[in-house]
């Protein structure tokens, strides 16, 4: 997504390319930002949104964390343990999109601790159907009851501190695959389409609905998403962020 802002006489405007909510994570950061930095003049906001919604991909909480990051480059006013706390309050992926590149998170997501980023090729694919957090977690809590600790998670923080991608990509797992795949099946199709192309590994996104593959070069990512374009409603070649 691009969000871009102004400042504005009175008020918090917020203009998107696409239809969303009135009471929106960018509006609701903007305004505690202001609240707390004793900013009382007004803001223009405008959303350019390329991330879908419902796919899992955090795109309100990016926006969310674009806000208070412009925010505090235009008027310095707030600590970054300040603008933390704010994105803690707004939602529990806006700590995580504050902060960027790798982490292991914990708490409802507040809890960041940094990894070693590595240099993925990703290919992001979703069709028209979308999934609801709130129902999908409760699907989940139907199928399986508490969740427990995955020996997977520690092999992944051990791959990504040894730049292992190898043991990585077999350590992925998304705990709520199943009953997300239960709720709807056609996200089983897409999965086993990008697997037919040669993905090293091939997953769900957060609660959904996006599913993507992990590729070691681009030029087999490429070639994954020219074979699928125009299959699908949402086909995306990107890379991970590294540093």
């Amino acid at each position: 997504d691009e969000v871009s802002i102004t400042p504005a006489s009175f008020g918090i405007n917020v203009t998107c390319s696409e239809d969303i909510p009135h009471d929106n994570t960018a509006f609701r950061a903007a305004q505690v930002y202001m609240e707390t930095a004793g900013l009382s003049f007004g803001l223009n906001i405008h959303i350019e949104k390329h991330i879908p919604s419902q796919a899992g991909l955090g795109g309100a909480s990016a926006d969310a964390a674009a806000v208070l990051r412009i925010l505090n480059e235009m008027y310095g006013a707030l600590s970054e343990d300040k603008l933390y706390e704010i994105g803690k309050s707004v939602g529990a992926d806006v700590p995580f999109c504050l902060h960027g590149g790798c982490v292991k998170a914990g708490g409802i997501g507040e809890k960041l601790d940094t990894l070693p980023s590595q240099h993925l090729h990703l290919l992001l694919v979703k069709d028209d159907t979308g999934i609801s957090t709130k129902e999908l977690f409760a699907h989940y809590d139907e199928m399986f009851g508490e969740k427990t600790a995955d020996k997977r998670l520690t092999d992944a923080i051990h791959a990504c501190k040894e730049n292992n991608s190898a043991l990585l990509c077999h350590s992925m797992y998304n705990a709520l695959e199943a009953a997300a795949f239960d709720l709807v099946p056609s996200l089983e199709s897409i999965k086993a389409d990008i697997a037919a192309h040669n993905a090293k590994t091939v997953l769900m996104t957060g609660s959904g609905s996006c599913i993507y593959g992990v590729f070691f070069d681009e030029k087999s990512a490429k070639a994954a998403e020219n074979a699928l374009i125009g299959n699908y409603s949402f086909v995306k070649y990107v890379v991970t962020y590294h540093k």
